[in-house]
């Protein structure tokens, strides 16, 4: 893997207040039933999955993720917890081989890493019990213009040369592109839903806090390619201007994101 590429798991685990709210969002309209198996896709570091597991005190939850730091992080974090009904695996949602495996199947701002939408629906319908249900969180296409910006500053001459290496795989689409996907694939009772989420509202005092926020984030490869910090610095004063739109309540930052909660059954 690309080092550019590579989770920090410190700084992801610093940045993750935002991926807990939103998974919370998730797990209740998840809405787990005890004595439940259930999969979490991308587990991350398994601050969901532990309060998900909290939920089911006498199903299972197995967590999964592709990236071996996350892992390691996850494996502590579970060591010093008080839930002993996760299963946690190094893999690749893609090489995923499970049958009628699971009453629901759960994930938090992932599949947009997955270029092969139409096959990890596939995949998941798959993995479900019969009548198993999903709540599948992730960006939508919206977000792409703030994407867009940020990908035209990568092209700025001053900074390009950093990030000539660097290839960045994610992948928007549209609430009615997303439905197609579950239908083709046998999916029933689907429901997508849009809200906005107030990024960084509560939880961000200055420019400095997002600064640490973003460098822990999915744009963590452009940062990381920077090899000074006050070039860090300057790329980041403008991608504040030209990313961001903010504004200051009560002496905090603001930034709304669109997001779509996807459910559907088996």
């Amino acid at each position: 893997m690309n080092n550019f590429l590579k989770w920090d798991s410190e700084l992801y685990q610093k940045g993750s207040i935002h991926q807990l709210e939103q998974g919370l969002i998730a797990i209740n309209e998840l809405d787990p039933k005890d004595y439940e198996k259930i999969l979490d896709i991308g587990c991350g570091d398994c601050n969901l999955t532990i309060e998900l597991a909290k939920k089911i005190p006498n199903g299972q939850v197995v967590a999964i993720d592709n990236s071996p730091e996350m892992i390691e992080k996850a494996e502590v974090k579970l060591s010093h917890s008080d839930v002993n009904n996760i299963s946690i695996l190094n893999m690749d949602v893609m090489k995923m081989s499970y049958k009628n495996e699971f009453n629901a199947i759960f994930s938090n701002q992932t599949l947009h890493w997955i270029k092969e939408q139409n096959q990890i629906y596939k995949i998941i319908y798959k993995a479900l019990k019969p009548n198993g249900r999903i709540i599948i969180q992730i960006t939508p296409l919206q977000f792409y213009p703030y994407l867009q910006k940020f990908m035209k500053l990568t092209r700025n001459k001053e900074f390009r040369h950093y990030f000539q290496n660097i290839q960045y795989h994610t992948y928007y689409f549209t609430e009615e592109q997303i439905y197609e996907f579950l239908q083709v694939n046998n999916f029933r009772d689907i429901n997508i839903k849009t809200y906005i989420y107030d990024l960084l509202g509560e939880h961000f005092i200055s420019w400095e806090s997002l600064w640490a926020y973003i460098i822990s984030s999915g744009l963590r490869a452009f940062f990381n390619a920077i090899e000074d910090e006050d070039s860090k610095r300057k790329f980041f004063e403008i991608f504040k201007k030209l990313f961001c739109e903010t504004q200051y309540k009560n002496g905090k930052i603001r930034f709304e994101l669109n997001l779509l909660l996807i459910s559907a059954k088996k």
